[in-house]
């Protein structure tokens, strides 16, 4: 097994990190909604090479020692415990859409792997005339360092 890699973190990003905490999470939430259902193997392969591959920080833990914060390689890193797929709950509408991301935005990342998920949601239902058609949702969310 090779050496893993190691990058300090800025300093602009260190804070972030610290002032991360259970009750005051430093995350950013993105969501974005399809009026159909996306191959899943196709939204599998454009994560991991437009998002995972060409930027390492997301296979990255932080890392703190003494002072300084370090972004280190993850061994044991697995883009299946990142990319999740669910469902909506019944019916899948706008408000059950908007209760899941209201409550997953408390819901804090475990800081043994890299701080993000993508949830791949079907059953969505929700977003004007396409509402009739099943379609899907992708709710981002990332630590903001």
């Amino acid at each position: 097994m090779g050496e893993t890699a190691r990058v300090r973190i800025p300093l602009r990003d260190q804070l972030w990190l610290h002032m991360d905490r259970a009750d005051n999470l430093m995350y950013i939430t993105s969501l974005v909604w399809f009026s159909e259902i996306p191959d899943w193997d196709a939204v599998t392969e454009a994560v991991a090479t437009r998002m995972v591959d060409p930027h390492p920080v997301f296979r990255r833990v932080p890392v703190r020692e003494g002072r300084r914060w370090y972004w280190e390689d993850d061994p044991d890193f697995d883009l299946s415990h990142h990319l999740i797929r669910g469902r909506l709950p019944a019916p899948g509408g706008r408000a059950e859409a908007e209760a899941y991301v209201s409550e997953q935005m408390s819901v804090q990342l475990p800081d043994d792997r890299p701080l993000w998920r993508a949830e791949f949601l079907e059953g969505y239902h929700g977003h004007g005339h396409e509402a009739e058609r099943e379609g899907a949702l992708v709710l981002f969310r990332v630590q903001h360092g």
